[in-house]
C-alpha cells in the first residue's frame, strides 16, 4: 500500500471513530492550552499569514512582528508535543487498544517516564533539525540558493512534526529515543506526510490549533501499527 492510500485509509479510519463518539474526551486539553495562546492561534494560524511568510517579501517591521509571533507559536507547539504528550500517549493507547484488542494497564511511573522521554527526544530532534537548517543555511549561501531556504526549513518542520506524532506510539513498545531516530530515518515519507496534515490542520482558523494534534495522534497511531505490522488491514 503506498503511502496516500494509507493516509487515506488512516483518515477514514480515525473519522469513522470520531463519528461513532471515540476520543472526544482528549481533545479537552489541547483546547485549554490553545485559549491561553488565543491570540497566536488568531492571528498566525490562517492561511492569509501563512502565505505571506512563505511567499511573499515583507516589510522590517512586518518581519519584527512576525519574529514574536513565531516565538509565540514555537511556544505553544513545544507545550502542546511536549508538556500535552501524557494526553496524547493515553489518546494513541486508546486508539491501539481498539485496532488491535490489547490491554494496557495505568501507572503514574510509565506516565511520567514517556513525558520525560517525549520531552528529551523532542528537544534532540529539535537541536538535530536546527543543526541541519543551519547546514542547509551555508549551503544556499554558497550556492546562492536563498530563495528555497523557506521551502527547505518547512520540510523540515513537518518532519520533526511527523516524528513527535509517531513517538507517542513508540513510547507505549518502549522503544528507545535513538531506535525511534531509526524510524523517522526509514520512514521519512511518512514522517513528511503526518507533518503536513498536522500542518495544514493549524491553519483553520480558531479550531485548528487545538484539533490538529489530537487528530494526527489518531491518525499516526493507525499507521504506526500498521506499518509495524500490529494491524494488518486498513478496512473496517
Amino acid at each position: 500500500m503506498n503511502e496516500f492510500s494509507m493516509f487515506s485509509s488512516a483518515i477514514r479510519i480515525a473519522f469513522e471513530k470520531m463519528l461513532a463518539g471515540k476520543y472526544w474526551f482528549y481533545l479537552l486539553p489541547g483546547l485549554l492550552l490553545s485559549l491561553l495562546f488565543w491570540e497566536t492561534n488568531v492571528h498566525y494560524y490562517d492561511f492569509e499569514d501563512f502565505s505571506k511568510e512563505y511567499f511573499e517579501n515583507e516589510g522590517f517591521w512586518d518581519k519584527i512582528g512576525r519574529f514574536f509571533t513565531y516565538v509565540s507559536r514555537a511556544i505553544y507547539l513545544f507545550i502542546a508535543l511536549t508538556v500535552l504528550s501524557p494526553v496524547y500517549c493515553l489518546l494513541s493507547e486508546k486508539v491501539d487498544a481498539d485496532l488491535t484488542g490489547q490491554h494496557f494497564d495505568f501507572s503514574w511511573y510509565t506516565l511520567i517516564r514517556d513525558t520525560l522521554r517525549a520531552f528529551f527526544s523532542i528537544i534532540l530532534v529539535y537541536f538535530i533539525i536546527f543543526f541541519i537548517k543551519g547546514a542547509w543555511f551555508l549551503i544556499a549561501l554558497i550556492f546562492g540558493i536563498n530563495d528555497i531556504n523557506k521551502f527547505i526549513y518547512l520540510a523540515l518542520d513537518t518532519i520533526l512534526f511527523g516524528f513527535a506524532l509517531f513517538d507517542y506510539s513508540m513510547e507505549r513498545y518502549k522503544i528507545n529515543v535513538f531506535s525511534s531516530f531509526s524510524f523517522v530515518f526509514q520512514n521519512k515519507l511518512s514522517c513528511l506526510f503526518l507533518g503536513i496534515i498536522f500542518s495544514v490542520l493549524l491553519l483553520i482558523p480558531y479550531v485548528g490549533a487545538f484539533f490538529s494534534p489530537f487528530f494526527t495522534t489518531i491518525i499516526g497511531t493507525i499507521v504506526y501499527l500498521y506499518k509495524t505490522n500490529k494491524i494488518t488491514t486498513l478496512e473496517t
